[in-house]
C-alpha cells in the first residue's frame, strides 16, 4: 500500500535520480538532476550543439534562482513544495513548423496527471490549473546552432510544476496559485510524476510535428476551464478584447463571440471577466 501523506505539510524528499532513470527506461531521454539552477531551460539552451540533432535530454532541478514563466515573468519555486524540469528536443532545420505547439504541450501536460491529481483544466494558452488555481506553468524556447548554416534547431520545454501551493510572500505571483497534491491523502512519488511528465512531452512534441494541434483538439476542448464565460484578453497591460470563450481553432487560436462578432486571438492573457 502506498503511504499516505500530504504534500502541503510533509516537504518533499530528495529526488531519487536513479528510480527516475529506471522509469525513463533505457529509451528514454537522458537525465540530469540538480539541487539548484538559474534555469533549467537556460542551461539546456546554452549547451554546445553537437554535428547532428541530438536525443532528447531531460534536466531537473528542486530549485531555481532565475525561474521564467510565460512573457517574462517570475516562477516561484520553493525547494521541497515543486519541482522544475525542462526537456530539451533537436531537429534538422527544413521541415516547417505547425502552429500551436504550446497548446499540444499544455494539454499532453494535463492528461498526464489526470491519473494522478484531480479537477485539473487548461487555461489559454497553456497554464494547468487545479480548482480554478494555476498549478503549473510552461515556457517554451528555441535556438538554432550546428553546422553548416546553423542547420539545428532545439527546442526547450520548460514545466514548473506546484506539488504544493507555493507561499508567496513577495507577491510575485500575482493570482491564485496551488498544488497538484493539496490536500490529497495518496500523492505520487516525484519520481514517477517526472518521468510521467517528461514522456508525455516527448509523444506530445512528435505527435504535434507530425499532425500538428489537430489530434490534441478533443482533450484541450474537455479540458477548457472557461468555455462559455464571459473573459477579457489583455496584452501588456491594454484590453484587447472582452467576450464570450468558444474554445480554440486548429492553429490555437482562442476563440470569442465578442459584441462585434466572431474574433480569434492569438495572443494574451485571458481573465475571467466580472458580472
Amino acid at each position: 500500500m502506498a503511504c499516505a501523506h500530504r504534500y502541503h505539510r510533509v516537504p518533499m524528499p530528495p529526488i531519487d535520480t536513479t528510480l527516475v532513470a529506471s522509469l525513463l527506461g533505457p529509451h528514454g531521454p537522458s537525465f540530469e538532476s540538480v539541487l539548484e539552477t538559474d534555469s533549467t531551460n537556460r542551461q539546456l539552451l546554452d549547451r554546445t550543439f553537437d554535428g547532428e540533432a541530438a536525443a532528447p535530454r531531460l534536466l531537473v532541478a528542486e530549485r531555481q534562482t532565475a525561474g521564467r514563466g510565460r512573457r517574462g515573468r517570475s516562477w516561484v519555486a520553493e525547494p521541497g513544495r515543486s519541482v522544475c524540469l525542462s526537456l530539451a528536443i533537436e531537429r534538422e532545420v527544413g521541415t516547417p513548423l505547425r502552429p500551436g505547439l504550446p497548446l499540444a504541450i499544455g494539454c499532453a501536460l494535463a492528461c498526464a496527471l489526470e491519473p494522478v491529481s484531480n479537477g485539473l483544466a487548461l487555461k489559454w494558452p497553456n497554464d494547468l490549473l487545479r480548482h480554478g488555481r494555476k498549478c503549473a506553468g510552461i515556457l517554451i524556447e528555441s535556438k538554432r546552432g550546428g553546422a553548416p548554416a546553423l542547420g539545428i534547431e532545439r527546442c526547450v520545454i520548460g514545466v514548473g510544476l506546484n506539488l504544493a501551493a507555493p507561499r508567496d510572500e513577495s507577491g510575485l505571483i500575482g493570482q491564485p496559485a496551488g498544488g497538484l497534491f493539496d490536500d490529497l491523502l495518496a500523492a505520487p512519488r516525484i519520481e514517477s510524476v517526472i518521468a510521467r511528465v517528461a514522456q508525455a512531452l516527448i509523444e506530445a512534441a512528435a505527435l504535434h510535428g507530425h499532425q500538428g494541434l489537430a489530434p490534441f483538439l478533443a482533450d484541450w476542448s474537455r479540458l477548457d476551464a472557461w468555455h462559455g464565460r464571459a473573459v477579457s484578453v489583455s496584452d501588456a497591460g491594454q484590453l484587447v478584447a472582452q467576450g464570450i470563450a468558444q474554445g480554440i481553432d486548429e492553429s490555437g487560436a482562442l476563440r470569442l463571440h465578442t459584441a462585434a462578432g466572431p474574433r480569434s486571438i492569438v495572443a494574451g492573457d485571458v481573465s475571467l471577466r466580472l458580472q
